[in-house]
């Protein structure tokens, strides 16, 4: 198994059969990682490079995420800028505030500690089925450094209910 899954090949799965298959599949260490890594996978391109991706610390789901806007290769380095300013860099917060340690120790933590997986929507323009997605994978995993976002029915449902008040 290879750290890229297709969305292709997860979309007709149970809960239980994705749990599995992630849980089997290859991380790649994230002091391991290099550009080309988020650009192509196994001598092909990752295209368009839009999908999830996800933070594993040894086989425990850290954190969520997903690229619907930016690919892979914009979005995942953006994780680690290490200015206190940064806007991008949630997953280096994260670990910050958790351990109660500065940027830069944290971005050594997960570099060394931490592995990635991403799931790759092979078509552009799905950023809802990406959203969606994203949402019932941290309602599914439960990662530690991020939560479970509402589902976008509820959120709507409280909209509609809100308007009338």
């Amino acid at each position: 198994m290879r750290y890229l899954i297709q969305y292709k090949e997860i979309m007709d799965l149970s809960i239980k059969e994705f749990l599995v298959l992630i849980k089997k599949n290859k991380k790649i260490r994230l002091a391991d990682l290099k550009v080309k890594d988020l650009i192509y996978c196994d001598g092909c391109s990752i295209f368009p490079g839009n999908g999830i991706y996800f933070f594993y610390h040894k086989d425990h789901c850290m954190y969520v995420g997903k690229c619907s806007s930016r690919s892979f290769v914009e979005r995942i380095p953006s994780h680690f800028d290490l200015r206190k300013e940064a806007w991008m860099n949630t997953l280096l917060k994260k670990v910050r505030d958790f351990f109660n340690i500065s940027l830069e120790e944290a971005a050594e933590k997960v570099f060394f500690e931490h592995s990635l997986i991403l799931i790759n929507f092979e078509e552009k323009n799905n950023k809802e089925v990406i959203n969606k997605t994203e949402s019932l994978f941290r309602k599914i995993l439960k990662p530690k450094l991020n939560s479970y976002k509402r589902d976008y029915e509820f959120e709507l449902e409280r909209r509609i209910k809100d308007s009338y008040l």
